[in-house]
């Protein structure tokens, strides 16, 4: 039997060790960038990867734990498939937070301009 179709618990071990640091550091490496980075177009772009490389991470994880992960062609197999979740569900994730915090903006704004227009001052931010 090749490398690759043994049924080796060993061998799946060692790719996802592998497979689950190497995206594990690439997430990190990319945090460590965003912070050092003076653009704000770099920074976003950083941020995109990080998130990316965030979901991948994931779906390394968690198909090391899936049963069907007998080899490493099917971890490996199990990796696109677990991506194919991690992946849209850290974008809505993320989507889900920014189009809060934008209706929180929002809110602000107009209950600001609310304030101001009954009472002709400044609002306090007692709500």
């Amino acid at each position: 039997m090749s490398f690759y179709t043994e049924i080796n618990p060993t061998n799946v071990n060692r790719a996802a060790f592998a497979a689950v640091i190497g995206s594990a550091a690439l997430s990190i490496g990319l945090l460590v960038a965003t912070s050092l980075v003076v653009s704000k177009v770099a920074a976003v772009a950083l941020i995109v990867l990080g998130t990316l490389a965030f979901a991948v991470s994931a779906a390394t994880t968690t198909a090391f734990f899936d049963k069907s992960s007998t080899s490493v062609e099917k971890y490996v197999e199990n990796v696109g498939k677990h991506c194919m979740v991690t992946i849209p569900a850290t974008i809505q994730f993320i989507a889900t937070q920014v189009f809060n915090a934008v209706g929180r903006a929002i809110g602000d704004i107009v209950y600001n301009s609310i304030i101001r227009i009954f009472t002709g001052g400044t609002p306090s931010k007692s709500y």
